[in-house]
């Protein structure tokens, strides 16, 4: 049986109630960055062009060892492409701070990944991840690597705001997993 749980999340940060996840799969559901998206875990948005990306589709689920899988489709900027993004990282931010990142893995032309295999793991913390956001943040631009990684993200997914209203709630899409008893 699947369950949805949703947690909520305002983005000024005075007030959280959100999921820990402790012992559970969970799968993020992504969705593309724009110059407006909140800076989470001390990560800001990436500010190429000062333009949105945008995503065909996209997931990354987590195992509670830290294994990572995602599949990403047709991340892009309409007017631009990737912008020169040639790899990314899955990030995981828990309680509002990052816990870790995965590898770098290629970003095709088109937009796709795969994120899987070698280097496709995270640390969790110990007592669990308390509010989880997944972030994909940019780790290689035009052929160079970027040596701290995590300054930037071009997509994520997880904790919403309190707001009632969908269209400000772009980070809605968080799923547990709950495995069978």
């Amino acid at each position: 049986m699947k369950m949805k749980v949703f947690g909520w999340l305002i983005v000024a940060g005075l007030l959280c109630v959100c999921p820990n996840v402790m012992g559970q799969s969970f799968t993020v559901d992504l969705i593309g960055a724009t110059p407006a998206s909140p800076v989470i875990g001390g990560v800001a948005t990436n500010q190429t062009a000062g333009a949105n990306w945008e995503l065909t589709s996209g997931s990354v689920t987590i195992s509670p060892t830290g294994a990572v899988k995602g599949k990403i489709a047709g991340l892009l900027i309409p007017v631009a492409g990737t912008a020169e993004v040639t790899e990314i990282a899955v990030t995981l931010v828990c309680g509002g701070t990052v816990a870790g990142s995965t590898g770098s893995f290629a970003l095709s032309t088109a937009g796709n990944a795969k994120i899987k295999g070698t280097g496709a793991s995270v640390t969790l913390p110990s007592g669990g991840c308390f509010g989880p956001q997944v972030l994909i943040t940019v780790t290689e631009f035009e052929g160079m690597s970027i040596p701290f990684a995590i300054t930037n993200y071009i997509a994520a997914g997880g904790i919403a705001t309190a707001s009632t209203d969908a269209a400000e709630r772009p980070l809605d899409r968080l799923k547990f997993k709950i495995p069978k008893q």
